[in-house]
């Protein structure tokens, strides 16, 4: 007979199949069916202590040459629109020219707002990185996840360079519980690395256009991630950025909508 779960499995242990002398030491537990739960559920503690306890989530101002590829894309196909509205118009008499508005939009989400995956180089990071979210993975609710919401600076390590978006990852802790803690704590960081990458890489969020900054620049950062209204498996980004020179000077503010798809 196949048993649907490992609880089913446990609770059968208890008759004829356990053999006489097995019986013994089912009789020094709890009496059935409380024995095989018991013994399933100091198996799950176990189990547990292998999973992370704690994560945590980060970002980083950027820079790549990510920005200007997509921004050299969205223009080539903007082009290929418009020698297509112009090709159906003299060839066949047909104005698709009030669909370019909305072909221009779907092309720029797609081109310069969706974030990607990209495995960046340490190099990469121009500013101090800083954790916009912290997860006890052990008490978390859904609704301390729903959203993810921070307000934070960092400041800008590199003279004369640009600023061409953010990059964001995570890393976990395995320090097991209160009533069992670890007995090292370990801890497994998808962050930029030379030597340690992973396949998790970093999510990017590149700005169009990208801002020139100097070592000593402050940058605020107000992020807001949220599940998408059209599609609750997908993500909605509102990020605000204000950039302080060194000098004093404050940029304008700037807002940009990204999608995590």
């Amino acid at each position: 007979m196949m048993l649907a779960s490992v609880k089913g499995a446990l609770l059968s242990l208890q008759g004829s199949v356990v053999g006489k002398r097995r019986k013994k030491a089912w009789r020094a537990a709890p009496a059935a069916p409380a024995a095989p739960l018991c013994i399933f559920w100091n198996f799950w503690k176990q189990i547990n202590n292998r999973y992370p306890s704690h994560a945590r989530m980060w970002m980083a101002p950027i820079r790549s040459g990510l920005v200007d590829q997509k921004k050299n894309d969205y223009e080539g196909s903007m082009n290929d629109w418009l020698c297509f509205v112009n090709e159906t118009k003299n060839d066949y008499g047909v104005d698709m020219s009030v669909l370019t508005k909305p072909f221009s939009e779907e092309q720029r989400k797609y081109y310069l707002q969706t974030s990607l995956w990209n495995n960046l180089h340490p190099h990469q990071v121009v500013g101090t990185a800083a954790i916009i979210k912290e997860i006890d993975c052990l008490t978390a609710t859904v609704d301390d996840i729903c959203e993810v919401r921070s307000n934070f600076s960092s400041s800008i390590l590199i003279e004369n360079t640009r600023l061409c978006g953010f990059g964001g990852w995570f890393d976990v802790h395995f320090r097991g519980r209160s009533d069992n803690p670890a007995q090292q704590e370990i801890e497994l960081t998808t962050a930029p690395s030379l030597d340690s990458s992973t396949h998790w890489g970093q999510q990017v969020f590149l700005l169009h256009p990208p801002f020139r900054t100097s070592e000593g620049d402050d940058v605020n950062v107000s992020f807001l991630m949220n599940r998408s209204k059209e599609n609750h498996r997908l993500m909605e980004v509102d990020l605000g950025c204000e950039i302080r020179q060194s000098s004093g000077k404050l940029l304008p503010l700037f807002k940009n909508k990204f999608y995590i798809e």
